[in-house]
């Protein structure tokens, strides 16, 4: 397995060498800089966020960590929208780690718990809202319906 990690720092490089030996990890200090060849040659990469920043509108044919100091529910959101299979505290745990990677390349995401259960929460929250807009608007006739969306 080949890992691209695109980060200053030694720590997170340290337990991707540990976890996966130095002859599989290839580090560059910025996404910019990485090669043609090694994106081929790779299986998953790991961006941190506070060193690069994921290029708007270039696709990665191999799946994307994106690792941040403190991750957020809007920022997962607009990274996941963007094609980011994994996101996560550019901190964690090594065995963390070796979560999101083995993962994401088995075509799975990988989000924090805490971002799942908002993610889940908000999915709820809109279709419940839509089922009640909808009961509200069935016993009107179309003309009162339109006056109601105009008024809206």
């Amino acid at each position: 397995m080949k890992i691209l990690c695109c980060s200053k720092d030694n720590i997170l490089m340290e337990n991707l060498i540990n976890l996966y030996g130095s002859d599989f990890v290839t580090s560059y200090s910025n996404i910019t800089q990485v090669k043609d060849s090694d994106l081929k040659n790779s299986e998953v990469m790991l961006v941190d966020l506070k060193d690069s920043k994921i290029p708007d509108g270039r696709k990665f044919a191999l799946p994307l960590i994106a690792l941040t100091t403190v991750p957020s529910f809007k920022e997962a959101v607009i990274l996941m929208q963007i094609g980011v299979k994994g996101y996560g505290n550019r901190k964690m745990r090594a065995e963390n780690i070796r979560q999101a990677i083995e993962s994401v390349i088995s075509g799975q995401i990988w989000l924090p718990p805490e971002i799942v259960n908002q993610l889940i929460s908000s999915v709820g929250v809109e279709e419940t809202k839509s089922k009640k807009n909808n009961t509200i608007l069935e016993g009107l006739s179309t003309r009162e319906k339109e006056v109601a969306s105009y008024v809206a």
